[in-house]
């Protein structure tokens, strides 16, 4: 079918007239643009008199191997039915400056107790089921007295307190 239809295709002979010359825009000429010299950004003063810097959340990195604040102890429970992959991040640091982020593999039902710094924490975990679901916090999880465990329920869509 190719070979038929090309062999239908006009052919170029030497009666033919030959193309006429594509026509070329000439360039467009150049203009030049005179921009003001704008000053490098300076800080400002803060009410301290020290330049303000802008820095990065201290929180969002992991937390503290070895912390110096008050520590507490969560017990973890998956009712997920499904392993998860928990991030427990704080959200403001604590009296010694310490805040961050700790990651726990979860299997399915498993309940780990783990010993965390004691402050305010969101939650959010991949759910690795055969449909894969985020569960997160809707409020703060606050875990602040040392002498009590603190059960944390990770759900399919939620994490809170049991």
């Amino acid at each position: 079918m190719v070979t038929q239809t090309q062999a239908a295709l006009p052919t170029q002979t030497a009666t033919s007239e030959p193309l006429p010359p594509t026509e070329t825009p000439a360039p467009l000429p150049t203009i030049a643009l005179l921009l003001p010299t704008i000053p490098p950004l300076q800080a400002q003063p803060t009410a301290a008199g020290l330049p303000s810097v802008a820095t990065k959340d201290p929180c969002g990195d992991v937390a503290p191997l070895k912390p110096n604040g008050v520590t507490v102890q969560v017990k973890f429970v998956n009712k997920s039915e499904a392993p998860a992959d928990l991030h427990f991040g704080m959200n403001f640091a604590n009296d010694k400056g310490e805040c961050g982020i700790y990651y726990f593999s979860l299997g399915r039902y498993e309940q780990p107790i783990v010993t965390v710094l004691a402050g305010c924490y969101w939650a959010y975990a991949y759910v690795h089921g055969a449909k894969e679901t985020n569960a997160q916090s809707v409020d703060a999880l606050c875990v602040t007295d040392p002498a009590r465990v603190q059960s944390i329920w990770i759900g399919k869509e939620t994490i809170g307190f049991h």
